[in-house]
């Protein structure tokens, strides 16, 4: 029965009750109202109660639906290539595309693709894969097909290298697509070019190393490093990459940067990245998990700019624990740890490319902020090893640069040999969010709601930045190399 029909029903049983006789009830609408009154309150309840519950299932639908969509998609790549697998065998295209990766054939070994789907399950998350797609055989092109602006680099394994091409005049590297790189070629790619990895180890030889000014932006996540890398672009002399898959890649080769054969396959990866265009200039943001390759980076280049920009604790737990609620790999994460909390998916990232903090940190789920902090003091303190090590690294804090914008920007230029001319047009960064296209954007997060920062929750943080002998929380950090500040 609706609450409506209930009010009825209770006014038609006041009417005809022998309450209403005035000796035994004095004053009957008084009650009349209270009872509706109560029926409001139940509304209410219930209403509250509808919502809650429906709140607390849309995590998990959300994560239902994606992955019924990546379910989905990978059923439906496995038939298509089965399909097209057979028809190759038959008209000779599989002989083809084995005949085009024999380094004779050189001339046509890059192998076009027309892409007929696409979809990943975290795109910001995941790293770039030739599996993101469904592909049909186009035909076979020469491999400086990739020196077009519509080309850029998408994955690279130990045997092939996979381009993806956009339609004309877009270029996935400008902000405006995406604030991130790898999904600005995921939405916007019309072909996949494959190359075999000897024609892509050739052509980076062909191209040769950067002959501009190169920097490397490192960061601690949640700190500024996607505005700062807008400030380069904004100048019109940089090309600048946010998070490129194909130098994140380079983080399985961790210990073995003396190997010859990695420091080759790194030197091709960037002589890639950076290949001849209309810009000289590049600056490449790395991720906060590709961290430990700087120093197989400055092997390779020791005259590029390396910077490393961060900020203080408590903003980064903050904005990291808002971010890992919208991410889909972080909704799915959040769902795993409540029915296996050994299957966390932070913890197996930390032990893989970061030095615990603790031993038992590696597998244990960390409540509310401490993730981000776990993040923020591991990097740090690889920044703080390099520096140790011989390796010069400018530090930008990231409150200095949004308290004085030109102030800290001409101090970067300066540090990067960067004309100075450069500064005015650099500032337009500053303009607008600089995630503003992405899913992480300020207008998102101002959505999310943070926990209470509880006693328990502040001494988690704490104990992690006292083991790294860092401020704790609500104390000033400033780093030993910080530049943006007197």
């Amino acid at each position: 029965m609706s609450t409506d029909g209930l009010k009825r029903l209770v006014s038609e049983w006041h009417k005809n009750s022998y309450f209403q006789n005035k000796s035994m009830l004095p004053d009957s609408s008084p009650n009349i109202e209270l009872l509706h009154a109560a029926i409001d309150v139940d509304k209410t309840t219930k209403e509250t109660l509808f919502s809650s519950l429906i709140s607390s299932m849309v995590p998990y639908l959300r994560v239902i639906q994606r992955s019924s969509k990546l379910l989905g998609f990978i059923v439906l790549r496995f038939l298509v290539t089965c399909v097209l697998a057979a028809y190759y065998l038959i008209d000779g295209t599989w002989l083809a595309v084995r005949r085009s990766r024999r380094p004779e054939n050189y001339e046509c070994s890059a192998r076009v693709l027309d892409i007929l789907g696409r979809h990943k399950y975290d795109t910001l998350v995941n790293l770039n894969s030739i599996s993101d797609f469904i592909l049909l055989h186009r035909g076979f092109d020469h491999p400086g097909r990739i020196l077009a602006d519509e080309v850029s680099l998408y994955e690279v394994n130990d045997e092939q290298a996979v381009f993806v091409e956009t339609p004309p005049g877009v270029e996935v590297w400008r902000g405006r697509l995406n604030s991130f790189h790898a999904i600005a070629q995921l939405e916007n790619a019309v072909r996949v070019v494959v190359l075999p990895i000897e024609s892509f180890y050739r052509l980076a030889d062909e191209f040769g190393d950067p002959k501009g000014k190169l920097v490397f932006i490192m960061n601690t996540a949640r700190c500024g490093s996607t505005l700062l890398s807008q400030i380069y672009e904004k100048t019109d002399e940089f090309l600048s990459l946010s998070e490129p898959t194909g130098i994140n890649c380079l983080r399985r080769f961790v210990g073995h940067e003396d190997d010859a054969s990695v420091q080759y396959h790194a030197r091709a990866i960037i002589r890639v990245l950076c290949k001849p265009t209309h810009l000289s200039n590049f600056a490449i943001k790395i991720t906060p998990n590709s961290t430990k390759i700087v120093p197989l980076l400055k092997r390779l280049y020791p005259n590029a700019s390396f910077v490393f920009i961060y900020r203080d604790v408590l903003p980064v737990c903050k904005s990291m624990y808002k971010i890992w609620k919208e991410l889909p790999m972080g909704r799915l994460n959040i769902i795993l740890c409540k029915f296996a909390p050994w299957i966390y998916l932070p913890a197996l990232n930390f032990s893989r490319y970061y030095d615990p903090v603790l031993p038992e940190e590696r597998f244990r789920v960390i409540p509310g902020y401490g993730q981000g902090c776990l993040l923020w003091a591991n990097v740090i303190g690889m920044y703080r090893r390099f520096r140790r090590s011989g390796i010069d690294i400018a530090a930008v804090k990231y409150e200095d640069l949004v308290q004085d914008k030109e102030l800290a920007v001409r101090r970067l230029f300066q540090y990067n040999g960067i004309s100075l001319t450069l500064v005015e047009p650099a500032l337009r960064a500053f303009e607008s969010d600089s995630q503003a296209n992405s899913l992480i954007s300020m207008e998102v997060l101002k959505k999310t709601k943070l926990p209470p920062f509880t006693d328990d929750m502040k001494t988690e943080t704490n104990k992690i930045c006292v083991h790294y002998e860092l401020p704790k929380i609500g104390e000033s950090c400033v780093l030993e190399g910080t530049i943006t500040r007197e």
